[in-house]
């Protein structure tokens, strides 16, 4: 690689969101699958969907870049990464928000009804 070659030459630059963003959405889809796990789940979702965020702003300024070089293909790409991480990112909140709604339930987890006469 060139020295005088920034940042943006980088061809690979989306790789590394992608990889950053289905771990997030692996680690909190372990998180739902183990019973008793509320706390942690909800502070990963909120951490992930953070972070996801920050990477579709990142994709969205690379995407500007790229469009002011007109280097159309390059902008599209990051376009369409930064909609596709802000959706990832919304979608993991309303998923934290729809499993905090099911924990809340108290019926979600009821205990089992000990009936009468089993004394």
């Amino acid at each position: 690689m060139s020295a005088r070659e920034g940042a943006l030459a980088d061809r690979d630059w989306w790789a590394a969101h992608v990889l950053i963003a289905i771990f997030g959405v692996l680690v909190a889809a372990i998180l739902v699958a183990v019973p008793g796990w509320s706390a942690p789940l909800h502070a990963w979702v909120t951490l992930a969907a953070f972070v996801t965020g920050v990477l579709a702003c990142d994709a969205a300024v690379r995407a500007v870049r790229r469009a002011a070089r007109r280097q159309w293909r390059s902008a599209l790409i990051g376009l369409a990464l930064a909609a596709g991480l802000g959706t990832c990112g919304a979608g993991l909140l309303l998923f934290g928000h729809w499993s905090r709604a099911a924990a809340d339930d108290p019926f979600a987890e009821a205990p089992p009804v000990v009936g009468r006469g089993t004394r």
